[in-house]
């Protein structure tokens, strides 16, 4: 194969969409469950991502907990039998009122001379425009990837597909799943393909030859922990000064909290608790395409086993807080939180969190550690660094070309400082 063949789509009934070259054919298969396909098979396409995100059992979990809000497809590209790609896709309905919680804060800078004043009186009015005309909209959003996730989880190639191909393997799957919407009443509004790390981020930029344009959210905040930290001992060891102090001042605040990893009869009896800490946190986001379902928890747990870790932070015996986060293939992902933020600033439980989270990956062995998009500057005084993520977007409502982009923008050019704890800043890769 080769980047310039002349391919040609034909249409098919539903679940098998062929796009075909005068060289060579590519066979597509489409399934609305993954269910529909065998656990064995769908697991070994997949293996050589070492993903957990991909595996058969996470996305079944994540279906069986969402089936009320998400519909799901998933797509399997065949050259001469063989599978040379796949691709998960989430549809679901994002009411801009509920998924934008809070107006953007005004740059609270005073400008220097009239013009500049004028200016950004200009440019604040712009913004409270948008952000009331966006708030009106409903758009049905077709994410390829996962709306609940940090991370590259929605397709792959194998080495032979080149990145061209696969953008135009892959826009016309998609191109087939919209159509399929349109004709069922239900016409896909937003489409989204998240997020590639930084050495797949040109490659993916081959999406903009398809009619998709670059987004970028806030970065994904990552920390890779050296093999020489064998305890967290090491790590205290590898901080400076100023933030060893820091750190210690931190783990005394929190000494009063009692940790308890949960088992799926904890989860489950905690669940109530756990769900209204993990509220607060969705609800006070600037921006939140998608909230999960109370029982994700109990079906991670079920279905993953010890890859997927819930800590229960008590105080006098009285749930305060949770953190939970996946160990599987040398990486630790950390995922939602919620603490009582009445006492937060008196006990440190969310700093106190973070750091078990690092404690975690040392006792798990792991190289790699993500705390993910939010707080960004507590995270940095860790030792977690930013690193950018682009997505790519298509939009047939041109609401979302006027308001929405400029408006997401916003949201992510809030300004942060990153930290800088360790003693040798090549830590901090």
């Amino acid at each position: 194969m080769n980047s310039t063949s002349c391919f040609v789509e034909a249409i098919l009934p539903k679940r098998c969409v062929p796009v075909q070259s005068t060289e060579v054919g590519i066979t597509t298969e489409i399934y609305e469950t993954i269910s529909d396909i065998a656990s064995s098979e769908w697991d070994h396409v997949v293996s050589r991502q070492n993903n957990l995100f991909l595996t058969h059992a996470y996305l079944s979990a994540l279906e069986e907990s969402h089936r009320n809000i998400l519909r799901f497809r998933y797509l399997l590209f065949f050259f001469q039998n063989k599978v040379v790609g796949a691709a998960c896709f989430q549809l679901f309905e994002v009411i801009a009122k509920e998924a934008l919680k809070n107006e953007p804060e005004p740059d609270l800078q005073i400008p220097s001379s009239f013009y500049k004043r004028m200016v950004g009186g200009l440019r604040k009015k712009i913004r409270d425009i948008s952000f009331r005309q966006i708030s009106k909209l409903r758009l049905r959003v077709l994410v390829c990837g996962n709306a609940l996730l940090t991370g590259e989880h929605g397709v792959f190639f194998s080495p032979q597909i080149t990145s061209f191909q696969a953008g135009f393997l892959l826009s016309h799957a998609i191109s087939r799943i919209e159509a399929e919407e349109k004709a069922a009443g239900r016409a896909i509004n937003l489409t989204l393909i998240k997020d590639f790390p930084q050495n797949k981020a040109a490659e993916a930029r081959k999406l903009l030859d398809f009619g998709y344009k670059e987004i970028n959210f806030q970065p994904n905040m990552l920390m890779t922990l050296p093999e020489e930290w064998k305890s967290f001992d090491h790590y205290l060891l590898a901080l400076s000064s100023k933030y060893r102090i820091r750190t210690k001042k931190v783990l005394s605040k929190g000494s009063k909290l009692e940790k308890k990893e949960f088992d799926l009869h904890d989860i489950r009896e905690n669940l109530p608790e756990i769900y209204n800490f993990y509220l607060e946190v969705a609800n006070s986001m600037d921006f939140n395409m998608l909230s999960a379902q109370p029982g994700y928890f109990v079906e991670l747990k079920r279905q993953l086993e010890d890859r997927f870790v819930v800590n229960g932070y008590f105080l006098e015996g009285k749930l305060v807080g949770f953190i939970c986060a996946f160990a599987a293939n040398n990486h630790l992902e950390v995922h939602f939180t919620g603490y009582d933020h009445t006492i937060n600033k008196e006990f440190a439980i969310y700093s106190n969190m973070l750091y078990d989270m690092v404690g975690l990956g040392l006792y798990r062995g792991v190289a790699t550690l993500s705390f993910g998009r939010t707080a960004l500057e507590i995270k940095s005084t860790v030792g977690a660094v930013g690193a950018d993520m682009p997505a790519f977007i298509k939009y047939n409502n041109p609401c979302v070309h006027r308001f929405l982009i400029p408006l997401i923008n916003q949201f992510n050019n809030t300004g942060w400082i990153p930290r800088h704890p360790f003693k040798h800043p090549a830590m901090e890769q």
